[in-house]
């Protein structure tokens, strides 16, 4: 779906969702409505073509078990982006359906898991959340806020994978939080020339004000 005719079938859900409502949303409201609504149509656009990708290749219950371990995190934890829809694509089928292809089958036992998430929490507690310049993170306890979560989520996620017996099923959902702890990373956004902290800059100027 490109960028065009998504926003046209946004502006079309927004105008029907317009005739329903006691009342229609006009101006910046109206357009902060399609634009959400666009996201979400190209988020769904970008899922479909994943999972389809997943069911070629016979992977969805892998793919879905990585994402749920990447989400998990990702949600409050925040991270780098791709910079287009296509790019989002490319990687999420390579992280989400491709390496789930070939690493099915790896049992990961708990005192490894454990592991695993020690030094996942450990990097949440360094740096998460980040941000990016798209989408700055503006206000400290906002930030305060979305760490403790991400740090909730990681030992809620943590202890339900190590009293599972399920050792393959652990393997993916761990490597799905893995992708979203690299994501936050500062080596990982030096080495894709991102900025990191985007928020001191909007900070700043409210200070100067």
């Amino acid at each position: 779906m490109t960028a065009t005719m998504t926003h046209r079938a946004a502006v079309k859900v927004a105008d029907k969702i317009n005739q329903y409502v006691t009342s229609p949303k006009e101006g910046l409201a109206y357009k902060k409505v399609v634009l959400g609504i666009e996201i979400l149509l190209i988020n769904i656009s970008k899922v479909t073509i994943v999972i389809a990708i997943a069911a070629l290749l016979g992977v969805i219950p892998q793919a879905i078990l990585t994402i749920i371990g990447f989400n998990v995190l990702r949600r409050t934890a925040s991270g780098i982006h791709a910079t287009t829809s296509y790019g989002c694509v490319i990687t999420s089928t390579i992280l989400m359906v491709v390496i789930p292809f070939f690493t099915w089958g790896i049992s990961l036992p708990r005192i490894a898991t454990a592991a695993v998430f020690a030094l996942i929490l450990l990097a949440i507690y360094k740096y998460a959340p980040m941000d990016t310049k798209a989408r700055p993170l503006i206000g400290a306890k906002k930030r305060a806020k979305l760490k403790r979560m991400s740090m909730v989520s990681c030992l809620i996620l943590a202890t339900l994978l190590i009293i599972s017996p399920f050792g393959e099923i652990n393997f993916m959902v761990t490597l799905g939080a893995v992708y979203a702890t690299i994501f936050i990373l500062p080596i990982t956004y030096k080495l894709l020339r991102r900025e990191v902290n985007n928020y001191e800059q909007y900070e700043s100027k409210q200070q100067d004000c």
